[in-house]
């Protein structure tokens, strides 16, 4: 209520069909250039691929063809919450810009969601292959995961979040692949992230909203910020 200026990760992110235009601009990235999606996955997982898709709305099909990371987002979000936004609930960065706008308040963007997509398909196609696998392997602790991790983002335990996940999903969040991806989807957004958000601090006063493990740590934005000259205090 006492700021001029909403910043969110990506406005584009709040309009569906911006969001699918950027999809759909994306093709070489999100398709398969050859092969199938079940030529990747292992031989015992096809029933339970088959199953998670079917039980979120997609034919095997059309997932054939998406390379597998896209795949894996999909799947790892829990079918209730899936359930939720189609009922017409929003998700945090939506809520919080239609209340800015109700406010009168003007919202901007550090990233678009090509730049977010770009940043994930960026990884080897082994990472995104073995990620998927874990994820159908956990589908029945996927609920329980995300209720999880929503307590430690309401009891501000963020720091909790990775050695959470590397024990329930070492392949994923550990070894090479997993460093590639903290360096691409955490770190270098991170730094992205700061030198779009410095000119807007240099004027209006800014509420600046971000997924919570951009936050800690030495690169996370915090520390960055502080790094500029800025003091941080938490408010609680």
């Amino acid at each position: 209520d006492e700021s001029d200026r909403l910043v969110i990760e990506a406005v584009d992110a709040l309009d569906p069909v911006a969001s699918q235009q950027a999809m759909a601009g994306l093709g070489h990235l999100t398709l398969l250039k050859e092969g199938t999606l079940r030529d990747l996955v292992r031989d015992d997982l096809e029933g339970e691929l088959e199953a998670s898709l079917s039980k979120r709305g997609m034919p095997i099909a059309l997932a054939d063809i998406m390379q597998p990371w896209l795949i894996a987002t999909l799947i790892s979000v829990p079918v209730c919450e899936m359930k939720r936004k189609q009922a017409g609930g929003k998700v945090l960065d939506s809520e919080l810009a239609a209340y800015a706008k109700s406010k009168g308040m003007e919202v901007d963007g550090l990233e678009t969601v090509a730049e977010q997509l770009t940043a994930i398909a960026g990884l080897p196609q082994e990472y995104h292959v073995s990620s998927l696998e874990e994820t159908l392997a956990n589908d029945v602790k996927v609920e329980d995961m995300i209720a999880t991790l929503k307590y430690l983002y309401l009891e501000e335990r963020m720091g909790m979040v990775i050695p959470l996940m590397k024990e329930l999903a070492p392949v994923g969040f550990s070894g090479e692949g997993a460093a590639q991806f903290q360096e691409a989807l955490i770190t270098v957004r991170n730094r992205t992230m700061l030198k779009r958000v410095l000119p807007m601090l240099e004027s209006d006063s800014n509420f600046v909203a971000v997924g919570a493990l951009h936050l800690p740590g030495e690169e996370g934005l915090v520390n960055l910020l502080r790094q500029e000259g800025f003091d941080l205090t938490p408010v609680r």
